[in-house]
């Protein structure tokens, strides 16, 4: 099951939902792991309005974010359109091939996303893309006879993006400052965490989400301020409240835990 970051949900309706097919672009995500951290629009494709042939230069972009991240390539994005949300017979002779250039790849998530809302008879491999759009996932395996299987992917989304910008948001509140954000990718014990630091004049908070977020808790870093620099990284105890809504429990696990039962309540 594909498990896609409300984040590059974003960025794929931005770059694909809100347009005319065809568009496309690379997902990505930490090895060893169904979690898609990362979408590459392919803004040098090869289309018309009823086809999309990724460019050499998607190539060399995904090669280069594999090089300095440590992601790998798990899927292809692209649009169809409106009553159109099954893979082509074009589309599976793209994934049979993207499967025997990429010898490591056991799967291939293949999201088509047309432009009819999503409702509620839809199955669980179809997600919104804001009001207008829909994305249907699909994953493509190899026959080792040649060709691919393809069947309907579960798919779901992670509220990590939002979460983080309801609690910078707080911070901003509390203390009167702006604080940054900057997104990474850590890895404990061979489990990758999504990893947002946030920093402001007070302190520096670095989050570290599992996959399974908000289900499971975070862990939070925290390094105050002392004069120009920091003092000793503490992780920062709180109560973690297990939901299937990140953005209120992460704002109601750490705002009370930095400031008090208090400014939790201001």
């Amino acid at each position: 099951m594909p498990v896609f970051t409300d984040g590059v949900m974003g960025e794929i309706a931005a770059a694909i939902g809100d347009h005319a097919p065809e568009r496309g672009g690379a997902l990505l995500g930490p090895r060893n792991s169904n979690l898609i951290t990362h979408f590459i629009y392919d803004a040098d494709a090869e289309t018309t309005s009823t086809t999309y042939r990724p460019s050499a230069r998607l190539t060399d972009l995904v090669q280069k974010v594999e090089r300095e991240e440590p992601v790998r390539l798990v899927g292809m994005a692209h649009s169809h359109p409106a009553t159109t949300d099954r893979p082509s017979g074009p589309d599976l002779l793209a994934f049979a091939s993207a499967l025997k250039a990429n010898t490591r790849l056991d799967c291939l998530v293949a999201p088509i996303i047309t432009g009819r809302p999503r409702n509620n008879h839809d199955g669980l491999n179809v997600i919104a893309l804001g009001a207008n759009a829909r994305m249907t996932c699909w994953a493509a395996w190899r026959r080792e006879t040649g060709g691919v299987d393809v069947e309907a992917a579960e798919a779901t989304v992670l509220p990590v993006d939002a979460a983080v910008a309801n609690l910078r948001a707080a911070l901003t509140e509390h203390t009167g400052s702006a604080f940054s954000a900057t997104a990474s990718l850590s890895t404990l014990n061979g489990v990758p965490y999504l990893t947002r630091a946030l920093e402001g004049k007070p302190f520096r908070l670095t989050l570290l989400l599992p996959p399974s977020f908000p289900l499971s808790r975070p862990i939070a870093l925290l390094r105050r301020r002392n004069g120009a620099g920091f003092l000793d990284v503490e992780e920062l105890a709180h109560d973690w409240r297990m939901t299937w809504d990140g953005g209120p429990a992460l704002v109601d696990a750490l705002i009370p835990s930095l400031f008090g039962k208090q400014g939790a309540q201001t």
